[in-house]
């Protein structure tokens, strides 16, 4: 196994607490980059959250622990009838359901990820795991924007597309979010 000099992305956040909009947006870039890679292999993470991303002493950001993925197949299911399958506060409502899982389910965790990395918490919060799944289902995901004043409306609209409840309102393939994320920082650079 590589060794990789630096931490986890939750203790990143435990340690710095909120994390400057624009340094998330980088760090998310290179995860969707790594997802974009995954995927056009068949592979399909389905464990996405800040445990699984480490983040190196240079910045540099790095998907771990491949345990919950599976390869898509035209004729693979990916969870046994009534099992759902990754960590409460990140899994995408089609995970919940034990339904079609694909490269979407991914992007939504990744949403749910860059939310927490910007307000310091997850978006969801619950003392249980069916609690979160009741809030995932009825509530809309809290806005990113609200009680910052340094996140700008064009990430509010990037995360809103990543977290959409439907599998199809989100991107597409973490392929097209990487493209996005690197508009929006391109933006951000000739401000």
């Amino acid at each position: 196994l590589e060794f990789v000099d630096g931490l986890p992305l939750d203790a990143v956040i435990k340690k710095e607490g909120k994390i400057a909009p624009r340094r998330a947006v980088e760090m998310m870039r290179q995860a969707a980059d790594a997802l974009a890679e995954a995927h056009a292999h068949g592979i399909i993470h389905r464990d996405i959250k800040p445990q699984n991303i480490m983040v190196e002493k240079s910045g540099r950001v790095k998907v771990m622990d491949f345990g919950l993925a599976l390869a898509l197949t035209d004729d693979t299911k990916l969870t046994r009838d009534g099992m759902s399958v990754g960590t409460a506060h990140y899994m995408s409502p089609e995970q919940w359901e034990d339904s079609t899982v694909d490269a979407r389910s991914d992007i939504y965790s990744l949403g749910i990820t860059l939310y927490e990395m910007v307000r310091g918490k997850p978006p969801f919060n619950a003392s249980t795991a069916a609690g979160i799944m009741q809030k995932v289902f009825n509530q809309k995901a809290p806005s990113i924007l609200e009680g910052s004043s340094d996140v700008d409306p064009w990430l509010e609209e990037i995360y809103g597309k990543m977290v959409a409840k439907k599998q199809e309102e989100r991107y597409d393939s973490a392929k097209a979010l990487r493209d996005e994320l690197d508009a929006y920082l391109n933006a951000q650079t000739t401000k």
